[in-house]
C-alpha cells in the first residue's frame, strides 16, 4: 500500500484541489482513500463544528465581556443569566433584554441557525453590534408569523449589523430594518422578501428617516414590497452610501416609485 497524505486537521483548510492533486501524484491505500472521500462529503458540517470551536476559544464567558451569544438550537429562555458561550440565549430578543438595564453597549453574536422572531425587535439610543460569522445563508433572522418588522434602531443609537440575512418580515414602514434618527453600518447583509405593507407603506427591506446616517457594503436587496415608495429601501431626510453589493427584483405594489 501507498503512503496516505497528510490530512488538514480540520475541514476549515482543506484544499479540495490539492487534495485530488496528492491522491493522483501517488498510490493510495483504502484507508487514505476513505480519508479523503470523508473530507469531501462532510466539509460543510465540519466547518459549523470547526466554526463555533474556534467562536469558543475566543470567548471565555460571552456575558462577562458585553457580548452575548444566541443559539437557535440550543439557546436558554432564561433572559435573566443566557448569553454566555455555555448558555447562549435562545432568541434575539431575549439576548437584547438580558443587557439592555445593565450596559450602554452591546454585541450580539448570532450562531448559524434559523432565528424566528416572534416580534420586532427594537434598540433605542443603544450602542449594538448584530454579527452572524457564519453569514447567510447560514444565519438568518426570519418572521415566520410575518406580521411585524424585524429590527428598529431609534432615538441615536449606533448599529453594526454584518453576515445575516433579515428575510419574510412586514410592517408599514421598514418592514426589514428601520432605522430612525440614528447611524447604522451594513456588511454582508441581505434583505429578501419583506413587505411594508397598507396604503401608503415606505421601505419594505429598509426605511432610513429623520437625519440618520447608513452605510451598506457588499450588501444584498432582493425581493421586497412597498405599496408607496422604496420597496428595497427608502431615504427620506437621510444619507444611505453604498458599496458593492446587489439590488434586483424589489417591486411596489401599489402607484409609487
Amino acid at each position: 500500500l501507498g503512503r496516505a497524505p497528510a490530512l488538514p486537521h480540520s475541514a476549515e483548510s482543506v484544499d479540495l484541489d490539492q487534495a485530488h492533486a496528492m491522491a493522483s501524484s501517488r498510490p493510495l491505500g483504502l484507508t487514505a482513500i476513505a480519508l479523503v472521500v470523508f473530507f469531501l462529503v462532510n466539509t460543510d458540517t465540519t466547518f459549523v463544528t470547526c466554526q463555533e470551536s474556534t467562536l469558543q476559544e475566543q470567548s471565555q464567558d460571552g456575558a462577562s465581556n458585553n457580548e452575548r451569544y444566541v443559539s437557535a438550537s440550543r439557546g436558554s429562555s432564561d433572559v435573566e443569566g443566557c448569553g454566555s458561550w455555555s448558555d447562549p440565549c435562545g432568541t434575539l430578543a431575549a439576548a437584547a433584554a438580558a443587557a439592555s438595564s445593565s450596559r450602554s453597549s452591546l454585541s450580539i453574536i448570532l450562531l448559524p441557525g434559523a432565528h424566528d422572531l416572534t416580534t420586532a425587535v427594537e434598540f433605542v439610543n443603544a450602542t449594538v453590534s448584530i454579527s452572524g460569522p457564519g453569514g447567510w445563508p447560514s444565519t438568518q433572522l426570519v418572521c415566520t408569523q410575518g406580521s411585524h418588522r424585524c429590527l428598529a434602531f431609534l432615538a441615536g443609537s449606533s448599529a453594526q449589523l454584518s453576515g445575516l440575512e433579515v428575510t419574510g418580515c412586514s410592517s408599514g414602514r421598514g418592514a426589514g430594518i428601520l432605522v430612525e434618527a440614528s447611524n447604522i453600518t451594513l456588511s454582508g447583509v441581505r434583505l429578501s422578501n419583506n413587505t411594508a405593507m397598507g396604503a401608503g407603506s415606505v421601505g419594505g427591506g429598509l426605511a432610513l428617516l429623520d437625519g440618520s446616517v447608513a452605510t451598506a457594503s457588499d450588501c444584498e436587496v432582493e425581493g421586497n414590497f412597498a405599496a408607496k415608495y422604496g420597496a428595497g429601501a427608502y431615504v427620506h431626510g437621510s444619507l444611505l452610501e453604498v458599496t458593492g453589493g446587489r439590488v434586483k427584483a424589489n417591486r411596489l405594489t401599489g402607484a409609487g416609485r
